[in-house]
């Protein structure tokens, strides 16, 4: 509506002058076709009061979280079987995680570090030490 005041603003002997399209467009950051398209459609007041179709920024699904606690480990592994089994599309898991309302959960344990602790001990089985320098003995006469 502030559109359409703008540009009847700048109306002049009934005629809206050469450039006031582009100066309502830069002036309230929308596309000239946009403000040419509100402009044609002066005549009906109430399409310009229409709800906008954009999507808004609120969550469409406010119980995403409860509906994902109640699924199984297993089909919670990848976003594609989660999307499916909670019937939410894959992108909208994908927005709510970047937006920060869901969290990656990872429930693996570490791996002990045992087998490095003798891969270690074997390296220094095989390595001699003089002083601060260190070599490693050949291994020539054996076969691992």
């Amino acid at each position: 509506m502030a559109i359409l005041l703008y540009l009847t603003g700048k109306v002049v002997n009934g005629v809206l002058p050469h450039g006031a399209k582009a100066s309502a467009s830069h002036a309230f950051s929308y596309h000239r076709d946009t403000v040419a398209a509100v402009w044609s459609k002066r005549a009906t007041p109430e399409v310009l009061f229409a709800r906008s179709c954009r999507r808004s920024n609120g969550l469409r699904y406010p119980d995403i979280a409860d509906r994902l606690e109640k699924v199984p480990l297993p089909l919670r592994q990848t976003q594609r079987s989660l999307s499916q089994d909670i019937g939410v599309p894959r992108t909208t898991i994908k927005r709510y995680l970047k937006a920060g309302y869901l969290r990656r959960q990872f429930s693996s344990v570490k791996p002990r570090l045992t087998h490095k602790k003798r891969r270690l001990e074997f390296a220094l089985q095989h390595s001699e030490h003089e002083g601060s320098v260190a070599s490693w003995k050949l291994m020539t006469g054996g076969v691992l």
